[in-house]
């Protein structure tokens, strides 16, 4: 009898499995570099006016009437009209309404002196990248309302490699 008339397919030779595994490990190189280029940078995403009014406590209303007077300086605004701010746009936003504002030391916020240090403990017991991601949100929220002398200590329970500091 014949391997044809068997109805069983051929065998793949340890060489063809190495070849077949050398083309799948180039095929894969050649998409990573097509989809995360060395040169590419990662940008922070811009706000919405809402967001904006959030982080510097004040009105959406009052962020609007202030770009229309000209105390605040224009930004970019998309195809239906919305503004969306930068965080160093949202920066410059805070300082100005430091200098001009009724209650200048409430939108530059921080510890000032006599205040008592605050620590503060985040617990998550799921782990995997949620747990990452809080705590990387976590760190962009108090980093957006500019908390001066701002440490964060985040290490994942799972790796090592994960441990790092940010300061303020």
């Amino acid at each position: 009898m014949n391997e044809q008339n068997t109805g069983y397919a051929q065998g793949i030779g340890s060489s063809d499995i190495g070849a077949f595994a050398d083309n799948l490990a180039e095929s894969l190189d050649r998409q990573m570099k097509i989809a995360f280029q060395p040169e590419e940078r990662k940008f922070l995403r811009r706000f919405s006016s809402t967001e904006v009014a959030g982080l510097l406590r004040v009105s959406t209303s009052n962020l609007r009437n202030r770009h229309k007077d000209g105390s605040f300086p224009e930004v970019f605004t998309d195809g239906r009209g919305h503004r969306f701010y930068t965080a160093e746009e949202v920066d410059d936003l805070r300082n100005i309404l430091a200098r001009t504002g009724k209650n200048a030391d409430s939108y530059l916020p921080g510890r000032r002196e006599g205040d008592r240090l605050q620590v503060i403990s985040v617990v998550n017991f799921k782990g995997g990248s949620s747990q990452n991601n809080r705590y990387y949100s976590s760190c962009a929220a108090l980093c957006l309302t500019r908390l001066p002398r701002t440490r964060l200590g985040f290490r994942s329970t799972g790796q090592s490699d994960n441990l790092f500091w940010l300061s303020a």
